[in-house]
């Protein structure tokens, strides 16, 4: 497991754009910093990737979700009231908050 301080180093590496293992290395031993295995920093990084780029759900996905109209267990979670997509891929999507319906 990557210690805080190698994180933080290869967090800060990340934001400067360096972005691969072996440069991130590099990196790491010019600073005089832990050196982690190359493997750990190879597990690392998807993860550090993954967590900072935005979720994109399809067409189907959405569709599907829309289609289960399952009321939510809290009043402050988000479902869908209403949808209609259309082979030109045009969507109409009307979402609500359990608290604000009558």
């Amino acid at each position: 497991m990557l210690s805080f301080g190698v994180k933080n180093a290869i967090n800060e590496m990340y934001t400067r754009g360096i972005r691969k293992p072996k440069p991130v290395l590099s990196e790491l031993r010019k600073q005089s910093i832990e050196e982690p295995a190359i493997g750990q920093i190879k597990n690392f990084l998807p993860y550090k990737r993954e967590k900072e780029t935005d979720t994109i759900i399809s067409i189907g996905n959405l569709a599907h979700i829309s289609e289960s109209k399952n009321q939510p267990l809290h009043d402050d979670d988000p479902y869908i009231v209403a949808s209609e997509f259309n082979t030109d891929l045009e969507e109409k999507i009307i979402p609500t908050l359990r608290h604000i319906l009558p």
